[in-house]
């Protein structure tokens, strides 16, 4: 019997071996199955093909008729640009990058709540502009308000706050949670969703101010508001038309009797003008602003001009990389360029017949001054750079002068 059992082992054992054995060989076909190569037949026709470099994501067609770019972006823009290598927010400075981020925000706010964009009269009931819908975070989608405890039975295209503001960071390619306003207010939220896809403002911070004074509002302010509880329950966001603060949100209501309300006009995403005269009310709802902070450009200057004086020739080698040349000597763009080089715009002046300077301090103790005096061809432009003397630095003693030829 216990030889039985022990010749029973050993075969199962060599079966085993045979079996181990087997699969090692076709794992080994395998691997060389997959090393493909191409007949070369076949590759001198493909030789024959034109090479498809000139077409662009915006060629490629889907198959519900959308063209690659335009889907990717409106559904999964993070991974678009990321596989692209198009990403607008490229090369920026973290100033650049803020101001290109707050400027999409800006148009996609004005979009959206222009009601001539999105007119629906055969809807029912018809629409004039978007709605309010409670828990919608997307206003391309004709639906019930899709919140959890929605109470209103219209089909209709519309958002509410903080689909609004999902959908202003969204365009601005900026992975922004679907959340409500409480989590969408958050600091850490901000931080960390805008950090993560926009590599210039990785070290961007937020600051929540509180209830601050609304003469003290600045442009991108994020404004939320809240109970006398901590509950937040509504969320905007502040811009400036001219001298006047404006406060874009989505506005409406989730009660029975009321649904109505929210497709009128005085509903949905629209824009108030804040009026000093009659200030925001603090007493039964108290709002809070949340604030950006971006780091100056000096910081990690590629140039290092903030730290040390830079030379002539790495100022005309980086005014040409700012394009700043022929038809550009302009004052404009010589503040456009003195930014850039990180310094602030401390004196400028108009000779009066189109000549100019302007004047820019370094955090380094210099100043560079761009020059267009009446005597130089439009071709060229001066710069002015020196150790700053006080209020006239650009007659410093210290400075020396040269022109740039483009």
């Amino acid at each position: 019997m216990k030889n039985q059992f022990l010749t029973s082992l050993f075969l199962i054992g060599l079966v085993a071996i045979l079996l181990v054995s087997n699969c090692k060989k076709d794992e080994k076909n395998m691997t060389e199955d997959l090393a493909d190569e191409t007949p070369q037949e076949l590759l001198d026709q493909f030789d024959q093909l034109e090479i498809a470099d000139q077409i662009t994501t915006k060629d490629i067609l889907l198959p519900n008729g959308w063209n690659l770019e335009d889907f990717m972006i409106e559904n999964d823009s993070a991974f678009f640009y990321d596989w692209s290598r198009n990403d607008p927010y490229d090369g920026l400075t973290p100033s650049q990058a803020y101001t290109l981020m707050l400027g999409k925000m800006a148009t996609v706010a004005m979009s959206l709540t222009n009601r001539q964009n999105f007119q629906y009269p055969n809807n029912i009931p018809p629409l004039n502009g978007l709605a309010y819908s409670w828990g919608s975070k997307n206003y391309k989608m004709l639906q019930l308000p899709p919140g959890s405890d929605a109470v209103c039975t219209h089909n209709i295209y519309g958002l509410d706050c903080s689909g609004f503001i999902f959908q202003l960071f969204k365009n601005a390619l900026v992975s922004f949670p679907e959340g409500n306003a409480n989590n969408q207010r958050k600091t850490t939220t901000l931080e960390k969703n805008i950090s993560s896809r926009i590599s210039a403002l990785k070290n961007i911070k937020f600051e929540d101010k509180g209830s601050i004074n609304q003469s003290d509002f600045k442009n991108g302010d994020i404004i939320y508001w809240s109970d006398t509880s901590g509950n937040v329950f509504h969320i905007g966001f502040v811009l400036f038309a001219g001298v006047k603060k404006t406060l874009f949100h989505c506005i409406g209501r989730n009660k029975v009797g009321l649904c109505d309300e929210n497709l009128s006009i005085k509903n949905g995403p629209v824009r108030h003008f804040l009026d000093p005269a009659n200030p925001l009310p603090l007493a039964t709802y108290k709002y809070a602003i949340v604030r950006a902070a971006v780091e100056d450009d000096c910081t990690g200057c590629a140039n290092n001009f903030c730290n040390q004086p830079p030379s002539q020739s790495l100022i005309e080698q980086s005014l040409a990389n700012f394009n700043f040349g022929p038809g550009k000597a302009n004052k404009a763009e010589a503040k456009r360029i003195l930014k850039h080089l990180c310094t602030d715009i401390v004196h400028e002046y108009n000779y009066g017949n189109g000549d100019f300077f302007v004047c820019g301090k370094m955090p380094s103790g210099y100043e560079i001054t761009l020059w267009s005096p009446t005597y130089l061809k439009d071709d060229r432009y001066g710069v002015r750079f020196g150790l700053l003397t006080g209020n006239h630095s650009y007659f410093g003693s210290n400075s020396t002068y040269f022109e740039i030829v483009k």
